[in-house]
């Protein structure tokens, strides 16, 4: 996600210094919001960071749905909502899948 979308959506994640050290932060089953920078050569831009959220999203409902819908980052707006991604996202993190109907 940009820089700015974290800061808007997550301004208390932690920052770590590596990609390595997010995953550790999630083999050590660490709760929280954890970001570092994503610098790579071949990116022009070093506006984006890598987020990693351990646990469940301080921005979801106790039923699951998303309190920031409207204003989620762009890497979110990405799933669409009921599809097997997003299923199975929500399956890793011990919710029902959702099942869109479809006009046939």
């Amino acid at each position: 996600m940009t820089k700015f979308e974290r800061k808007r959506i997550f301004p208390n994640a932690i920052r770590v210094d590596s990609i390595e050290a997010l995953r550790t932060m999630k083999d050590e089953n660490v709760q929280g919001a954890f970001y570092t920078r994503n610098r790579k050569k071949h990116l022009i831009s070093s506006g984006f960071v890598l987020l990693q959220l351990n646990g469940p999203c301080p921005h979801r409902s106790p039923k699951g749905e998303c309190l920031i819908h409207e204003e989620r980052s762009h890497a979110a707006r990405n799933f669409t909502f009921g599809r097997k991604d997003c299923n199975e996202i929500r399956k890793e993190n011990g919710l029902a899948p959702v099942f869109i109907e479809t006009a046939e």
